[in-house]
């Protein structure tokens, strides 16, 4: 730096000839200090562990979140081969990871129930979805009521008659392994998707310029175990629903990310104003009216 002379005074940088004091980085002399851990590779084998659910009222409560659906119709079928998954049982970590989902579900009113496969009509889905009630019954014995169907597309199909009964949107939540998906699973929550949109079932209707709609009474959720792509044939891009592995959501926060994301929609918006209310400091602003970020008038005085 031609024409300045560095001084160093008591930690400072004094640039003689222009009056610049610039203060120096504090460094740590002793570097030694940070050291490197050796990264634990068996996390990914503890998979079935001490369980803490994260709770999803508080969000459900600061977000004002709506719900997505009114009712819950769960079909949980065991695994057929019995082979080890992740070090145990492939039928013990699915049902490890119901019961990880009924632990997670929130104090939210819901109608439903949880069926399996059997030849026996058991249990209707006009009652609460009790997920505690329900997870105390199972931890004395893993017993669920039966769907009145030997095979997964006719329960889905009894669970379709179900649905056309209750009022208010349904979700479907399928809980298998993925080996078990075939084309007539697929086929079944087609035609459970379609009576969402239409009660009467399959029937020719003119002019119809799309199946699926924003206003579909059902949703189909999956969680499959394995490791096979077979969820891709259940998700459509215009359909409610989503298919998640079951490692995907093994984890209480991922966990609660998907029951978020199954139960309900966005933050509420009362007024329509494009702020959302737990934001909105003004919640009953007239329609056509300008605001600012707060959901409050811009201009006091603007006529409607």
């Amino acid at each position: 730096m031609t024409g300045l002379r560095l001084l160093m005074v008591a930690g400072f940088v004094l640039l003689t000839g222009c009056g610049g004091i610039e203060r120096l980085p504090d460094v740590p002399k002793d570097l030694t200090l940070s050291k490197v851990q050796p990264y634990s590779l068996d996390t990914h084998q503890r998979s079935i562990h001490r369980f803490e659910p994260v709770s999803v009222n508080e969000r459900v409560h600061e977000l004002m979140l709506q719900p997505r659906i009114e009712n819950l119709l769960v079909l949980y079928i065991d695994p057929e081969v019995e082979a080890e998954y992740r070090g145990i049982p492939k039928k013990v970590y699915a049902q490890e990871i119901f019961r990880r989902f009924n632990l997670t579900i929130p104090r939210t009113p819901l109608q439903g129930g949880a069926w399996t496969l059997g030849p026996n009509e058991e249990g209707t889905p006009k009652r609460a979805y009790q997920s505690l009630h329900l997870q105390h019954e199972l931890d004395k014995e893993f017993l669920l009521p039966q769907i009145g169907a030997e095979s997964i597309a006719g329960a889905i199909d009894r669970l379709s008659d179900h649905a056309s009964a209750l009022r208010g949107r349904t979700g479907l939540l399928l809980l298998l392994d993925w080996g078990q998906i075939d084309r007539s699973v697929i086929d079944a929550i087609a035609r459970f998707r379609q009576r969402g949109e239409y009660g009467r079932g399959f029937e020719v209707v003119p002019e119809v310029n799309h199946w699926q709609s924003e206003a579909a009474r059902t949703c189909v959720f999956a969680i499959g175990l394995g490791n096979a792509y077979s969820r891709t044939l259940l998700d459509q891009v215009d359909s409610c629903g989503v298919s998640v592995s079951a490692d995907q959501i093994a984890q209480p926060r991922d966990m609660a990310h998907f029951v978020e994301e199954m139960l309900f929609i966005g933050p509420a918006d009362s007024d329509g104003d494009g702020i959302f209310d737990y934001m909105d400091k003004c919640a009953d602003t007239a329609e056509g009216r300008l605001i600012d970020q707060y959901g409050c008038l811009r201009f006091g005085g603007e006529s409607s």
